[in-house]
């Protein structure tokens, strides 16, 4: 946690966190976007992916996110949502969604940890498995929320760290002039 709390930088953040959690959650292919405001829409263009080839996240922004289950619910209602949480498997399997874009890829489950910052969604990360591993469990939610609650706190921190860079960059040019 320590190493996370210590990045400076918002993309230096995402990758290491996807870095840590991979293994921790024993996925091979995740995602971490961030909003476009705070507690706004997600950045599709703006990701640091593990696994997820530029192909795939193209065709995501470019139409897939319409049939994202975990987007229609956003912001989520809570930090950490299973895809057994907002589709059920059944109208996820008959779907254009499941099958002509995760299946191809691998993916069956997916878990989402949203990351606030200032009380307001800040990012998501996503998490996913093959059908040949098993779903998300209650002990991998819990850890989720773990991860989160840090990962907030580095967020929270980054923001406030470059808020008060533009302040002192404000400041030395009002001076300068």
């Amino acid at each position: 946690g320590q190493d996370v709390l210590a990045c400076g930088r918002h993309d230096e953040l995402r990758r290491m966190s996807l870095d840590r959690m991979m293994p921790m959650f024993a996925v091979d292919l995740a995602n971490f976007f961030l909003t476009v405001v705070p507690g706004g829409k997600l950045d599709f263009r703006d990701v640091v992916a593990r696994g997820v080839s530029r192909r795939d996240l193209v065709r995501f922004h470019e139409y897939y996110y319409r049939l994202d289950p975990f987007l229609k619910r956003f912001p989520p209602p809570v930090t950490v949502l299973t895809m057994d949480q907002v589709a059920s498997p059944e109208s996820l399997r008959s779907g254009e969604y499941y099958n002509d874009f995760l299946k191809p890829q691998g993916i069956h489950h997916q878990m989402t940890i949203a990351v606030k910052a200032c009380d307001k969604v800040m990012g998501v990360i996503a998490l996913f498995r093959p059908i040949s591993k098993r779903n998300f469990s209650p002990s991998d939610r819990t850890k989720a929320e773990i991860c989160a609650s840090y990962l907030s706190g580095a967020l929270e921190k980054i923001i406030y760290a470059d808020r008060a860079l533009q302040r002192a960059v404000s400041y030395t040019h009002l001076r300068a002039h």
